[in-house]
């Protein structure tokens, strides 16, 4: 009975552990910003877009909304946003967080890149349902849109089972394109099912004006070289932008600054060493041999 007791004890924590895991991984932070944490209330919170310069001056960077220059980002530059901010005017600005560069900068003046929301507002129609058994892939690389731009190269299916898709497309080619959502730590990309590792697939960039959703021209936003990713000389800008590897998370978000109860990132952190720490007890109870009788 006590054995059955004890491994009953094991089994409980170790499923704490597991559930605690995804939680610490799966987080994120919101903006390190003075500004947010005056008006955080009044930002808002959606999935992560790319967006870029529009024209040749750049983009320009504020301290805060309605505030001063600080910097300059320039035009063939891209990243990815997910803060936002609209100030009485109506004006909605969008957050930028680097190692070496935060602030604030207008949507008007940027242009965003075509993603999954737009190609299913365009193309969803066509799209069809999986078949049952799914497709057995390994590894993969993430499209935005099916011959689009690369999401994250480096995708890898370790489940041991077959990738079942949510919606598959037919391209004019004749390739299978199948869409996945949250899977593993990665979320809301196509990967071609016909050739599922090839990261060369991209046909056309395709950007967007942030306020009308209209088309525009990318060599208002491309540049002669490419600043995230890195462009080898000889490079074309299409290949460098093909092979760019940046995979924002779907996660929960988490305010690192609740004045109410504390962090809750603290929180997830203790969840997560509360699990452990139950666990090697266990272990240790477990295992330990039983005192002899005298």
């Amino acid at each position: 009975m006590k054995k059955l007791i004890r491994a009953l004890a094991i089994l409980l924590t170790a499923m704490l552990l597991f559930a605690a895991l995804p939680a610490l991984a799966d987080v994120i932070l919101e903006p390190n910003s003075s500004f947010y944490e005056k008006h955080g209330e009044e930002c808002y919170y959606r999935d992560p877009a790319r967006y870029g310069p529009r024209g040749e001056e750049g983009l320009a960077i504020y301290d805060e909304p309605d505030g001063k220059q600080k910097a300059t980002v320039d035009k063939g530059d891209s990243f990815y946003v997910e803060w936002f901010y609209a100030s009485e005017d109506g004006t909605e600005w969008g957050y930028i967080e680097r190692a070496v560069l935060e602030g604030w900068f207008k949507i008007e003046e940027s242009a965003r890149y075509y993603d999954h929301n737009d190609f299913y507002a365009e193309y969803g129609k066509e799209c069809y349902k999986d078949t049952d058994e799914g497709h057995d892939i390994k590894a993969a690389v993430l499209y935005d849109y099916p011959c689009g731009t690369v999401k994250f190269d480096g995708w890898l299916n370790d489940s041991g089972e077959n990738v079942t898709f949510s919606s598959v497309y037919k391209d004019e080619k004749g390739r299978e394109w199948g869409f996945i959502g949250y899977y593993y730590g990665h979320w809301d990309g196509w990967i071609c099912i016909d050739d599922p590792e090839n990261a060369s697939l991209l046909e056309e960039i395709r950007l967007l004006d942030p306020i009308t959703g209209e088309r525009i021209d990318p060599n208002e936003v491309l540049a002669t070289h490419v600043c995230v990713g890195t462009q080898t000389p000889g490079e074309s800008t299409k290949t460098a932008v093909a092979r760019q590897t940046i995979s924002p998370e779907k996660t929960d978000v988490i305010n690192l600054r609740d004045n109410e109860g504390g962090s809750k990132l603290w929180t997830v952190i203790g969840v997560v060493a509360g699990a452990v720490i139950l666990s090697a007890l266990a272990l240790i109870v477990f295992f330990k041999k039983p005192a002899k009788k005298e």
